[in-house]
């Protein structure tokens, strides 16, 4: 296999499939001096070479330790909702090197990738035209403001008053898409998890050589991908016009992989199988333990670290409750926001969106807490100068590109069905249920233009080559632990799960040194955790930006690496990057 380099200025169009360009530098801000920024050239349907092109935009943090073992490709972690939809680049230009410590070693290279639709990647979803144009489609809707769940003390019937609201994202999910109907067409069929696994595939033979093995770190929507990745089969031969293709020789993708390492499991059965809505018992099974955690951590913590308290060592319900109160008030009584960036209300949706999201970041809860306090008091604009993810996260509609393109196709829901689901999972597993549907904007694929070129649906059982390693909080308010043991039940001895004990989505989400050695030492040599291990975490959420006296250089450095990854990740959902 041949890799290439392109002449300044050429059109990538015009470039053979498998070209690489490696930049003398990257120009991103905040990029290591050491970091390489490129792309390479792809087919755009593994299956029909007419199709033409794709240009997927690649980042390299080398290997600082001889000899390099070759490219662990990383989508992003991300501890901020557990969607697509997220450039994975920076990963590699400006935390290479953190990753490589807590995770991979030095003796691997760190490739991150845009992958389809996203980012520098093209063609790239865009179907608002500019970032100003989907602002203002947004604004003061219901996909900003957030679901409002009228409080039982309320004259308002609050499953009416959720299915109006229905309504008025139905119509905005509509508009939506018929505007990537009219602006990308075709196109929008040839993104979806399917189309980026062959990426990863291709990839991996161009950077390391047609029989190197794959070398993967992904959670979140990477650990869908992960999935995906370990369960697919992959055609690929030669094609006289390219001198890499496509379809004359299978190769199955359980004998390709090497290093394969997912964090923050969301099930790839849901997320492939039903409408998202449906999602939601399973999604939020482990939220309220979570929501516990925040509250008896900031009881502990007192009102130096949480001044959510009154006291140190408070009920944990009384603050509750006083959470809970304060979010119901709102319904009736937004709180006006004069101060803020951009001057608005903070809805009852808003706040309890901005809580759950609190509690997917543990590493953020100190100052957060000072942030909910502070709109408890009068002045939310530091919630409202947070750019909150999902619908109104980075990028156009980046996410759906992916997700549309993964789900099964399905009828247009009633929404008194969905709304009924909702209230359900409210009262049995999570009050957080509403924040669900605009922190992870899955609805309206009903209406996607375009059927996917391939779509891949399982099994999701295959035997490997070599087994992976699978990471889960056993208080992850997204991505259940529950999730984690069913990947793990499915692959058998092709698997081995790994528990961290603690709060967060993924594991990078608060410092644990028997964490980073079990992944280390996988990178290393795959070597597996015994069953049934249980990492603790190495400090406490609350106890974040407290003096460390009593911690030694290696901690605080494992310490510096996580909260950087973390920020990292977080800045990267919300737009910051």
């Amino acid at each position: 296999m041949t890799c290439s380099l392109t002449r300044d200025g050429l059109d990538w169009h015009q470039a053979a499939v498998g070209t690489v360009e490696w930049y003398s530098k990257c120009t991103e801000p905040g990029s290591l001096p050491e970091a390489e920024c490129g792309h390479i050239i792809v087919p755009l349907d593994y299956f029909n070479a007419s199709a033409g092109t794709a240009k997927i935009a690649l980042s390299r943090y080398k290997a600082t330790k001889d000899p390099s073992k070759g490219s662990v490709f990383v989508n992003p972690a991300n501890e901020r909702a557990s969607g697509p939809g997220i450039p994975g680049t920076p990963l590699a230009y400006r935390v290479g090197p953190r990753i490589q410590r807590i995770a991979t070693g030095e003796d691997y290279d760190i490739v991150g990738f845009d992958p389809r639709g996203i980012g520098r990647t093209e063609p790239t979803v865009n179907c608002f035209g500019t970032a100003e144009s989907k602002e203002a489609f947004i604004r003061n809707t219901v996909l900003e403001r957030g679901y409002q769940v009228a409080p039982e003390s309320s004259l308002i019937d609050a499953r009416e008053h959720l299915i109006h609201q229905m309504g008025e994202a139905d119509a905005l999910y509509r508009t939506q898409m018929a505007l990537c109907a009219q602006r990308m067409g075709n196109v929008l069929g040839y993104l979806g998890t399917s189309s980026v696994v062959r990426d990863i595939d291709f990839m991996t033979r161009v950077l390391d050589g047609d029989e190197a093995l794959i070398k993967y770190w992904g959670g979140s929507y990477g650990s869908i991908l992960g999935q995906y990745l370990v369960n697919m089969s992959v055609f690929a031969g030669l094609n006289s016009h390219s001198d890499i293709l496509i379809n004359t020789v299978k190769r199955r993708l359980p004998d390709r992989v090497g290093r394969v390492v997912i964090d923050g499991i969301a099930s790839v059965e849901l997320w492939t199988s039903v409408p998202p809505y449906k999602e939601h018992r399973q999604w939020l099974s482990s939220a309220e333990d979570t929501y516990q955690l925040f509250l008896s951590g900031c009881s502990e913590a007192g009102p130096s670290q949480c001044p959510l308290v009154e006291y140190t060592n408070e009920d944990p319900n009384a603050i509750q409750r006083r959470l809970e109160n304060w979010m119901e008030s709102l319904f009736d009584k937004p709180l006006a926001v004069n101060n803020s960036t951009r001057p608005g209300i903070l809805t009852e949706g808003q706040a309890r969106s901005f809580i759950f999201e609190t509690l997917e970041q543990p590493i953020s809860w100190v100052p957060r807490s000072r942030d909910i306090f502070n709109a408890m008091n009068g002045d939310g604009a530091a919630i409202l100068n947070t750019p909150s993810y999902g619908i109104n996260g980075v990028g156009d509609l980046w996410r759906s590109g992916v997700s549309c393109n993964d789900q099964v196709k399905f009828p247009k829901p009633d929404p008194r069905d969905v709304v009924d689901e909702a209230l359900y999972v409210m009262k049995h597993v999570s009050r957080f249920v509403m924040s669900i549907f605009t922190i992870e904007p899955d609805s309206g694929c009903e209406y996607w233009p375009v059927t996917p070129s391939e779509r891949y649906a399982g099994p999701w059982n295959k035997t490997l080559r070599n087994p992976i390693l699978i990471h889960s909080n056993t208080a992850d308010p997204i991505t259940p632990i529950v999730s984690g043991s069913r990947i793990n039940e499915l692959l058998g001895d092709s698997a081995r799960l790994a528990i961290q004990d603690g709060p967060g989505h993924c594991s990078v989400t608060l410092p644990s040194a028997c964490t980073v050695n079990i992944t280390r030492a996988y990178f290393n040599d795959g070597t597996l955790p015994p069953e049934g291990h249980i990492c603790q975490v190495d400090a406490k959420p609350f106890d974040i930006g407290k003096d460390y006296q009593s911690y030694s250089a290696a901690e605080l450095e494992l310490l510096e690496d996580v909260k950087h990854l973390s920020e990292t990740l977080a800045n990267l959902r919300a737009g910051r990057l």
